[in-house]
């Protein structure tokens, strides 16, 4: 149980969920300051910083596509995102 040090940057809380500030703050208030291992965001994230990368710039478009609409509870979107890095 520890703070997501992403909660300040993060493109979806800040930014996506503007016109519904009661969600985002559902959404930050469990993911950012409670359960950021489980968020599908900074999953992620962690593997980005890992190092793993797009292959191509195909699939570093498709991923971009896919993290513009992803939710921090859609671990699904975020193993498939996870595998398309790892392949």
């Amino acid at each position: 149980m520890s703070v997501c040090e992403r909660r300040d940057i993060c493109g979806f809380c800040n930014n996506k969920l503007r016109p519904m500030p009661v969600i985002a703050a559902n959404l930050k208030k469990h993911f950012c300051y409670r359960d950021k291992e489980n968020c599908a965001r900074y999953m992620v994230h962690q593997k980005l910083r890992q190092g793993y990368a797009p292959k191509d710039e195909g699939t570093l478009h498709a991923i971009a596509r896919q993290m513009n609409n992803l939710y921090p509870n859609d671990t699904a979107m975020a193993g498939m995102i996870i595998r398309m890095l790892t392949r």
